[in-house]
């Protein structure tokens, strides 16, 4: 009769190589997966990236707008107070046209 030990020796191999499989198989996949992982973070990354360049653009743009809008603006006050200066004129001339009558 052989000892307890030397009965269940290979039984005991087989699941410590099984065991040790099955850690390696762990092993593979946590990995693929990290991978994985991390080729949608760098994709991410780039949308992130292309979107602050958008926006930096657009926002370059909205600042050119507003220079622009501040331009025209100054050019419209500028007609106006023209015009009410043609305006005034002219009642004023009216005015004392009517007064001489």
């Amino acid at each position: 009769m052989k000892p307890f030990e030397l009965d269940y020796k290979d039984t005991v191999e087989q699941i410590r190589l099984c065991s040790e499989n099955v850690e390696n198989i762990a092993n593979a996949a946590a990995r693929a997966e990290i991978r994985d992982i991390n080729i949608i973070v760098q994709m991410l990354d780039r949308k992130v990236q292309e979107s602050d360049k958008k926006l930096e653009e657009a926002n370059k743009k909205l600042r050119e707008m507003q220079v622009q809008l501040k331009d025209d603006q100054t050019r419209l006050y500028g007609q106006v107070d023209r015009v009410f200066q043609v305006v005034t004129s002219e009642s004023y001339r009216s005015l004392m046209l009517m007064c001489k009558c």
